[in-house]
C-alpha cells in the first residue's frame, strides 16, 4: 500500500466521522424542563390503581412526569438500588417484618 492510499483512506474515515457527528446532533430532540418523580410501590396488588393515579397525574401536570413502579420483588429491587445509590424519590412500603 502506498502512502497516498493510506492518506486518502484516513481522510475518508475522518470525513465520515465528522459527518456522522453532525447527523447525531440533528437526531436529538429538545429536552424539556420536566421534573421526574419516581415512586417505587411495594404493593403489587395495587398496581392497577397506581397506574390510574400515574396517568391522571401526568395528564394534569405539564411540568412534572410521574413514574410509579410496582415490581414483583420490590424489596429486593429497593435493596439493590440503595446499594448502588440509585434512590427512587418516593417509596411506598407495607408495614411487614422487612
Amino acid at each position: 500500500m502506498s502512502n497516498g492510499f493510506i492518506q486518502k483512506a484516513a481522510k475518508a474515515i475522518l470525513a465520515c466521522t465528522l459527518f456522522g457527528g453532525l447527523l447525531t446532533g440533528c437526531s436529538q430532540s429538545e429536552e424539556t424542563d420536566k421534573v421526574e418523580i419516581e415512586v417505587l410501590s411495594y404493593k403489587r396488588e395495587a398496581a392497577q390503581v397506581m397506574e390510574k393515579i400515574e396517568e391522571q397525574f401526568n395528564e394534569t401536570h405539564d411540568d412534572i412526569h410521574l413514574t410509579i413502579n410496582s415490581p414483583n420483588e420490590a424489596l429486593t429491587i429497593l435493596k439493590t438500588r440503595l446499594v448502588r445509590e440509585d434512590y427512587p424519590n418516593i417509596v411506598l412500603i407495607g408495614g411487614d417484618i422487612n
